[in-house]
């Protein structure tokens, strides 16, 4: 068990350094074409169209990848003062607690990842491509929304294997005396 768990943790930290690059490489991106938008449009009056949708598009990319990379961080909305008030002295039941939301978490991405599943094939299937940028297939949203679902869920299967084995720890812990 101990070897599996750090080739998961030698994936999850390849997968969480891809996350941010990811997402620092589409904020550049989308700040940098909308200032150049700003120059052309106002100081050289040479506006580029389609300069507007493709940092768009990209931003729309950046803040699906921010999604899991909120989950692995553990920022996402949590009921902290619920766990903090009701479970003060009790860890192991403060760690039970949070497995048992991270159980409805994934029952309730497996239910989203269904619809997103077919909106993903069919994008696959057929291709829309952008107005402006002929180019971008639009079709490719609804696939990086299902790749980072698939993404969420991972990461929360993985800390719920990291709060299974602090269970077992805090256990061992409480049986010692």
């Amino acid at each position: 068990m101990n070897r599996f768990m750090r080739i998961l943790e030698k994936f999850f930290g390849l997968v969480a350094v891809m996350e941010n690059v990811l997402c620092t490489l589409g904020l550049f991106l989308t700040v940098f074409l909308a200032f150049f938008q700003v120059l052309n449009r106002y100081w050289l009056r040479f506006e580029i169209i389609w300069l507007n949708d493709l940092s768009l598009f990209i931003f729309i990319f950046t803040m699906f990848f921010a999604i899991p990379l909120t989950t692995r961080e553990d920022g996402h909305t949590g009921v902290d003062v619920f766990v903090k008030s009701v479970f003060a002295e009790r860890p192991l039941g403060s760690v039970v607690f949070k497995a048992l939301l991270k159980m409805v978490s994934m029952a309730t991405l497996g239910v989203f990842m269904i619809p997103a599943w077919k909106f993903a094939l069919r994008a696959a299937k057929y291709p829309q491509y952008a107005t402006l940028v002929r180019w971008f297939n639009t079709s490719w949203l609804m696939e990086s929304l299902f790749f980072c679902l698939a993404l969420c869920l991972l990461h929360i299967a993985y800390e719920f294997l990291l709060d299974l084995a602090e269970i077992q720890r805090l256990r061992r812990t409480v049986e010692r005396g």
